[in-house]
């Protein structure tokens, strides 16, 4: 039998349809680990640690249930900061150290709570970083083709 459907866990369309062009690729890994520990579970909410994203689930006896994002701790942490941010995570209870408790999260199903515009922002702030690095690139590259034309002459 096939490990694929109907072995599957449901994303809300607007995750995709809306805002998957507007997050960074750790955003979309740590969301979709996210939805499929929670949605895939048919939960509303769940307790999920830093751990989990970053190196998976073992149950008790050892078997291995995922292998987390396939990210690192800082680019879980980062993304997961993001999501949090952007109002696709919501927090509903802190992590509870002392109990080693992991924090719970619920993932956003109303696509009016998203800071849409933010996303965009950041966007725009990202395609405009980008741009100006390419700039840049190009004209040191120009530079050193033009030193070693002048070298060879």
């Amino acid at each position: 039998m096939s490990d694929f459907i109907p072995n599957s866990f449901q994303v809300p369309n607007a995750y995709i349809d809306k805002f998957w062009h507007l997050l960074t690729s750790d955003e979309k890994a740590v969301l979709m680990y996210l939805a499929r520990r929670i949605f895939g579970f048919h939960k509303r909410q769940d307790h999920i640690a830093l751990s989990q994203l970053t190196a998976g689930i073992r149950t008790r006896d050892g078997k291995r249930l995922d292998h987390g994002t396939g990210l690192k701790k800082g680019g879980n942490r980062t993304a997961l900061a993001g999501l949090l941010r952007y109002g696709f995570v919501v927090e509903v209870a802190p992590p509870n150290f002392g109990r080693r408790i992991a924090a719970c999260y619920e993932l956003q199903t109303d696509s009016e709570a998203v800071d849409v515009e933010g996303l965009e922002v950041r966007a725009m702030d990202r395609s405009d970083s980008s741009a100006q690095r390419t700039a840049i690139a190009r004209i040191e590259a120009e530079a050193k083709r033009s030193a070693q034309s002048d070298f060879y002459d």
